[in-house]
């Protein structure tokens, strides 16, 4: 007899009693990895699930074919709580699964629980993260906070941290000689991880007395730190210092291998730390190195949401002009992404050891030697308050197999991101805050969505760009925006871009802001901080069904020319890239990467897959503030305040609004400033710098269209892309 159904237990984790309400769904797995749904089922009052179905359902490709069966457990949100082992060629009428364990976290109170237990309730906290139902990565109190908003905040703190016990920086003559400070005390230790690092960065700028990143003139001497020079003089004075980088993948025969080189930033990097103490290693993967962190002393901690590139030195007026993001190094003065908003923190506290381990754990997967941990650091004590954090990554699977001191063996990889990011939402009461450079996790949504049902007061805002810059992410971006919205209602739901005015010239200039931070908060209760984007890489599976036919479609809709160029040219690219699979060379690396790159997708990481989907590393840290048992800090208000005064060119005020709530003051703000813009392009009054930053989002790609589409006067305006190279003259803090 045919298999026709599943039925099992699911219970909880330390009690072993059933637990109610909770979907369970059955599979069945097909040659090249296709699913296919067999049924659902909901918990009883025992736990027991039965999901019954006919032969036909899996029956697809033979006529006595048996399935293969995989049962997933899902959650509130739709979070995935388990995924079985896939159970090959079933042939029991009924398959009988082995009771399935759940630990309590994963279960919400109840409604009619009060306030402060809702507040309080355990659920909030992540427990999946070692892919053990019954722990996870654990919360640390008492850790020191520091939110340090855009480049211009970031760059010189972690500047002045790295570069102590070193000789004072030259002071200019139109200096006044300050009064020496104590010396702080020297480093004894640099660890950098992040995609890329230009050496020649300028990290620290000091300019003449009367002068500004945006007076700063061509004759002006502006004494500047740059950060990779600092690192080469710590490594000189024997301070062990580490720098990883991202390097594409080249394990082709043949020497084919060497094309990739253009990629990555590696081989340059190498170069500028020639005849140095620096150690220089690489991530060597089709998964970008997209952890960004600076550890000095295994004390202190700056997780950066930037590149370590100059465009990316900006301050929070995001003005066109400005002599931070304008100068890359003294042969070439021109600046890269020009107007961007990032979001990054110095942390100081034991949460610091498990971003230590994670240096130690991606350094060890191509390079030799792992760098020592520091000790665990004691809790904080003193004046200010301190936070109950969480450290909380993705990692990609089928990467750290090997053991190797000091670092960890992750084969399977981790998920913790998604799934805080999933807890948080379903226990949102009051608003959900997302400013992200994507916003293209499904996952994501309809967890918003489900809560969004839940609790009818609910706010949802959204900071994105009006252009992503990955192929497809616009279209799946701007379907899931508009889903929302959908769902919510406009009261509830509202998108918002960033954009720069920049009045100099008579002429109004208008420039997009590039949001490149990753921030999610919760009811000032909750933010999730760090590198990972609201996007499938960053989450848990790169969207390779998004991103291929996306690409396509936007190169045939960059006019006739380029349309007609790739449709010309694209059966030649496809028999060549078919080819690639079977020339001796090429073959092998082609088809490892099709198998890695286009493995099974998966909601989280399982313990039961062989092969991972690929995703990209990660490091997010989570504040929790008065809740799960936590004390409150406000650390989490206190973020949210300093961005939001940024973005509405105002403080908010203290609690939510009765009248419009939080969606519509923020409508308000974007209203306001697109009244100014369009007041300044059509009267030409004296130019004035506008403090609100947020326009309404708009599905139009094309930067005009979008502001034409919200109705700025497109015609009256000088619209730019970046902003404007500020020359001045050099003198090296460091010399050679």
């Amino acid at each position: 007899m045919a298999n026709a159904g599943v039925t099992g237990l699911v219970v909880d984790a330390e009690t072993n009693t059933g637990i109610q309400g909770l979907t369970v769904k059955a599979y069945d797995i097909d040659p090249l990895a296709i699913e296919n749904h067999l049924g659902t089922d909901t918990t009883d009052g025992n736990g027991r699930y039965t999901i019954s179905y006919e032969p036909g359902k899996y029956r697809i490709w033979l006529t006595g074919e048996n399935p293969d069966i995989e049962v997933r457990v899902f959650g509130a949100g739709d979070r995935l709580l388990l995924e079985t082992k896939k159970e090959d060629g079933v042939t029991d009428p009924v398959l009988a699964v082995p009771d399935i364990k759940i630990h309590a976290r994963n279960i919400r109170v109840p409604k009619t629980a009060s306030d402060a237990q809702r507040r309080q309730d355990p659920y909030w906290l992540v427990t999946h993260t070692t892919l053990n139902p019954g722990s996870g990565t654990a919360v640390t109190k008492g850790n020191k906070i520091d939110w340090l908003v855009d480049g211009a905040a970031v760059f010189p703190a972690v500047n002045e941290d790295a570069r102590r016990g070193l000789p004072p920086r030259p002071v200019l003559p139109t200096h006044p000689p300050p009064p020496p400070p104590p010396p702080p005390p020297a480093v004894s230790s640099i660890k950098l991880i992040n995609m890329a690092f230009d050496g020649e960065l300028i990290s620290h700028f000091t300019f003449p007395t009367d002068k500004d990143s945006k007076t700063v003139e061509r004759p002006d001497v502006v004494i500047v730190d740059r950060l990779g020079k600092i690192f080469k003089a710590q490594a000189a004075k024997n301070v062990p210092v580490h720098v990883l980088v991202w390097e594409l993948e080249e394990n082709i025969g043949g020497g084919i291998g060497s094309l990739f080189d253009k990629a990555d930033g590696a081989d340059e990097l190498r170069k500028f730390f020639q005849g140095s103490n620096v150690h220089v290693g690489t991530f060597k993967s089709t998964q970008l190195l997209h952890v960004k962190f600076i550890l000095l002393d295994g004390k202190t901690a700056y997780l950066v949401g930037s590149t370590m590139k100059q465009g990316y030195f900006g301050g929070t007026d995001h003005l066109l002009r400005d002599g931070h993001h304008g100068v890359m190094n003294p042969e070439s003065r021109n600046g890269e992404r020009g107007l961007l908003h990032d979001a990054s923190l110095k942390v100081e506290g034991p949460c610091v050891r498990f971003i230590d381990e994670t240096f130690s754990t991606i350094w060890s997967a191509h390079n030799e030697n792992p760098p020592a941990l520091a000790n665990q650091a004691l809790p904080i004590s003193g004046p200010g308050p301190t936070a109950s954090v969480q450290v909380l990554r993705t990692l990609p699977g089928n990467v750290f197999t090997t053991p190797h001191a000091n670092a960890e063996v992750l084969p399977h990889g981790e998920t913790g991101v998604l799934e805080a990011y999933q807890r948080a939402i379903m226990k949102a009461e009051e608003y959900i805050y997302i400013e992200d450079q994507y916003f293209n996790s499904p996952e994501i949504v309809t967890a918003i969505k489900a809560r969004m049902e839940e609790v009818e007061d609910l706010e949802v805002i959204i900071v994105i760009n009006p252009r992503p810059d990955i192929g497809g992410y616009h279209a799946q971006q701007t379907g899931l925006i508009k889903d929302l919205i959908a769902a919510g209602g406009e009261n509830r739901v509202a998108a918002f871009t960033m954009w720069s005015c920049d009045p100099i010239n008579p002429r109004l200039e208008v420039a997009p802001i590039y949001v490149h931070s990753k921030v999610c908060i919760v009811d000032d209760l909750w933010v999730a901080i760090g590198t990972a984007n609201v996007d499938g890489a960053s989450m848990n599976a790169r969207q390779w069904r998004i991103i291929l036919p996306g690409t396509i479609l936007e190169l045939l809709d960059e006019g006739d020319f380029v349309a007609a160029m790739f449709i010309l040219w694209l059966p030649l690219l496809l028999t060549m890239f078919l080819a690639g699979f079977v020339i001796p060379d090429i073959g092998p690396f082609m088809r490892d990467a099709a198998r890695r790159e286009f493995a099974r997708y998966s909601q989280h990481a399982s313990p039961f897959r062989d092969l991972q989907p690929p995703r990209h590393p990660e490091i997010d840290l989570v504040v929790y503030d008065g809740i799960a048992g936590e004390p409150a800090s406000g650390k989490v208000k206190e973020l949210r305040n300093l961005l939001w005064t940024e973005h509405l060119g105002a403080a908010p005020p203290p609690a939510r609004p009765r009248e419009g709530g939080w969606v519509g003051h923020w409508k308000h703000a974007a209203h306001t400033y697109c009244t100014k813009i369009r007041d300044r392009a059509l009267q030409e009054t004296l130019p004035t710098v506008f403090p609100e930053k947020v326009l309404t989002w708009s599905p139009e790609r094309d930067f005009e269209a979008n502001l034409k589409d919200i109705g700025v006067p497109t015609a009256a305006i000088r619209l730019k892309e970046r902003g404007e190279t500020m020359p001045f003259q050099f003198r090296e803090a460091i010399q050679p």
